[in-house]
């Protein structure tokens, strides 16, 4: 199995968000000397730079007010790429597939196995072959409904939105993972690298491969998360940008089950980051419910959303089927039906996190929220 090919001379990658294929050279010494300390400024280092900037997150190679590491960390979080659910790879740079049970193992591992039937086998080929991406979500979570669980819907090659897990990187060689055929190809260096899920994931070590291999060989993995495959009713939001410096409140995520189990992540903020359990009261859910059926859930007129503007994002799944609406922070502060929930939601959250979270109002009975542990 060849694990180096030579890559295409007009690719190249980029040093703060990991994009594949940035159709120019960034300084006119590129790459850089692997063992090579950058500093700003670069041009001292690396010579001309091309005054171009990334088609993914924007920086501009010259423009030196701010360093690569600390764009990288403003953009991607450590190096997470695609921290912008509004940001997007193209369309024919990915693919959709359902895995099996287990780690991640790889692209090419098998999908669907010999306990699921032969009409969904078929229906998943299909669905796969469409990048349809609801199809395939609608067919994990039946599968589990029936008993059939430990499948994942994963994006392979890039993925956006706040929905998917970033997993890491896979290596694609003529079609197969070579990270799940390491041992094949004699490469210690991947078995020292990887993490808990069989991939690359720090960004240095995935930029000296794409360096010393092709940026065309490395494929982003995301996992679309696993409460959006749990048969059963729930709602799930997520408001915020912890990356975002004009942000103070950060990023939460909150999983409502139908009987009150709640869990939440909380990242960044004034106040710190960490995930919590705990269980809502029925009726405070009975109210959300009640408050999206006199708003015009999940329709939503189209606005402009200002540049650092909040994105709120909710769903709503009913007998297993998803129901989903995206907006402006100031929009939905405003529009009848959808503030009243959004502000109920927040205050769930406030509570949750002991006022860590403050963006919005604790109005909430003194029963509303229990059971609250802090996990992280």
């Amino acid at each position: 199995m060849k694990l180096f090919g030579k890559g295409r001379a007009q690719t190249h990658v980029c040093p703060v968000c990991a994009y594949l294929k940035l159709p120019f050279k960034p300084y006119k010494q590129w790459p850089p000397p692997p063992d090579l300390e950058l500093t700003p400024p670069y041009e001292a280092q690396l010579g001309k730079p091309s005054h171009e900037a990334c088609p993914q997150c924007g920086f501009v190679f010259g423009k030196e007010d701010t360093s690569f590491e600390e764009y990288r960390y403003a953009w991607g979080g450590r190096g997470r790429p695609w921290a912008d659910p509004s940001v997007a790879p193209p369309e024919d740079e990915r693919r959709f597939a359902i895995l099996g049970p287990g780690t991640y193992e790889g692209f090419d591992r098998p999908g669907l196995g010999e306990e699921v039937p032969e009409q969904l086998l078929v229906q998943a080929q299909r669905l796969e072959a469409a990048e349809d991406v609801m199809g395939l979500r609608r067919l994990v979570t039946r599968l589990a409904r029936d008993g059939i669980t430990g499948y994942d819907v994963v994006a392979i090659g890039g993925f956006a939105g706040s929905s998917w897990d970033f997993l890491g990187f896979d290596v694609d060689v003529q079609g197969l993972s070579a990270l799940r055929h390491r041992e094949e190809a004699r490469s210690p260096y991947f078995s020292e690298r990887l993490n808990e899920h069989g991939l690359l994931a720090d960004f240095a070590d995935v930029h000296k491969f794409a360096i010393a291999v092709s940026p065309d060989a490395l494929l982003p993995i995301g996992r679309l998360r696993r409460s959006a495959v749990t048969p059963g009713d729930r709602l799930w939001y997520t408001i915020g940008n912890e990356h975002n410096p004009g942000d103070p409140f950060g990023r939460i995520v909150l999983t409502v089950e139908a009987d009150g189990t709640a869990a939440l992540e909380h990242y960044g903020g004034r106040n710190g980051s960490g995930t919590w359990t705990a269980r809502v009261d029925t009726d405070v859910i009975a109210r959300i419910r009640a408050e999206l059926g006199r708003s015009t859930f999940p329709e939503v007129a189209r606005e402009p959303i200002p540049a650092g503007s909040g994105l709120r994002q909710l769903e709503v799944v009913t007998d297993d089927e998803p129901e989903y609406v995206l907006m402006g922070d100031r929009q939905g502060q405003r529009l009848d039906g959808y503030k009243e929930a959004f502000a109920l939601l927040d205050a769930i959250a406030i509570r949750i996190t002991t006022g860590a979270y403050e963006r919005g109002d604790d109005a909430l009975d003194a029963t509303a929220i229990t059971d609250v542990r802090q996990i992280t």
